[in-house]
This record gives C-alpha cells, structure tokens and sequence, in this order.
C-alpha cells in the first residue's frame, strides 16, 4: 500500500509499514517503499477493472466536457 501526501502532511499518522509518496503540483518523491503483498486473483481483477473504468471516464472527460453525467467517476 502507497499513501500519496503533499509535503507538509503529517506523516507520522500513516502506518510505518505502509510505503510514502511526497508530492506537489510539479513531481512526486517515493521516500519509503510499501511492503509487497500479493492479491488474490479475483481481488486483483476487480481492482484492475476499477481502475480502467476510472481511467476512460476520466480521458472521456478530458476529450468531451459535456459527457459529464454519462461516466461514473
């Protein structure tokens, strides 16, 4: 598990095991690594199609604006 946090986030209220992501506007720095943990394959499907659908209905979004209402983000 990654936590991305801007700078000035208080990182000492994340869990020590878990891996960190500092990032701003401009770039992102991995200052810890998570600790690796496989997913069991059904779990790691339905993640990797959440995503996907995140994905296209945010480009839907960037190349059409008015298709606001037509993705479920």
């Amino acid at each position: 598990m990654l936590f991305a946090v801007a700078p000035d986030f208080p990182t000492d209220l994340l869990p020590e095991d878990a891996g960190l992501i500092l990032a701003d506007a401009h770039g992102a720095e991995l200052v810890r690594e998570g600790e690796a943990a496989a997913l069991p394959a059904p779990t790691r499907k339905v993640m990797m199609l959440r995503f996907a659908r995140a994905a296209a209905g945010r480009m839907t979004l960037l190349c059409d604006p008015q298709a606001r209402g037509l993705t479920d983000l």
